[in-house]
C-alpha cells in the first residue's frame, strides 16, 4: 500500500523544488471563486512584460519545463471560461498567460527575483490566493 505523503512527493516532484506550491496554486485556481476579470485587471502592470521575460530567461530541465506549463494550462482549461465571461474579447488570452506565467513564477518563486514573483503573483493574491502569498514570502527570502 503507497503512503499517501509519498505519493503527493512524488507528484509534485515532477515540478520541481517548489512542487508542493505549485500543486497547491494549481488546485486554488481550480477549486473557484476568484474573480478572473480583476485577475486580468491587476495583471495589466508596465512590470508584466519584463517579468514574463525573466521567467522565460531561466534555464530548466525541459520535463519540468513541460509539466509546469501543462499543469497551468490545463488549470486554464478546467476552468471552462469562454470569451463573453470578459467584458474585453482579449482578456480571456490575458487570463491564459496571466495563468501560465504565474505557474512558472511559482515553480521558479527561489530562482527569479522577488519582484518579479510579486508582478506574476499578486493579481491572485489579492484574490486570497494563500499559496501565492506563501510564493512571494518564499521568494522574498531567497
Amino acid at each position: 500500500m503507497t503512503d499517501v505523503s509519498t505519493a503527493s512527493e512524488a507528484a509534485n516532484a515532477k515540478y520541481g523544488p517548489n512542487g508542493d506550491l505549485v500543486s497547491a496554486f494549481i488546485n486554488a485556481l481550480t477549486a473557484g471563486g476568484l474573480d478572473w476579470q480583476q485577475v486580468v485587471a491587476d495583471s495589466r502592470t508596465p512590470e508584466r512584460r519584463s517579468a514574463i521575460q525573466a521567467v522565460g530567461d531561466v534555464p530548466w530541465p525541459a520535463p519540468r519545463l513541460a509539466a509546469v506549463d501543462k499543469a497551468g494550462l490545463d488549470a486554464f482549461a478546467a476552468l471552462g471560461l469562454s470569451r463573453s465571461d470578459f467584458s474585453h474579447p482579449l482578456d480571456l488570452g490575458a487570463l491564459k498567460v496571466a495563468i501560465s506565467a504565474a505557474s512558472k513564477a511559482v515553480a521558479l518563486c527561489d530562482r527569479v527575483g522577488a519582484d518579479v514573483v510579486r508582478t506574476l503573483l499578486q493579481p491572485f493574491a489579492n484574490q486570497g490566493v494563500a499559496v501565492a502569498h506563501e510564493a512571494i514570502a518564499r521568494a522574498s527570502q531567497g
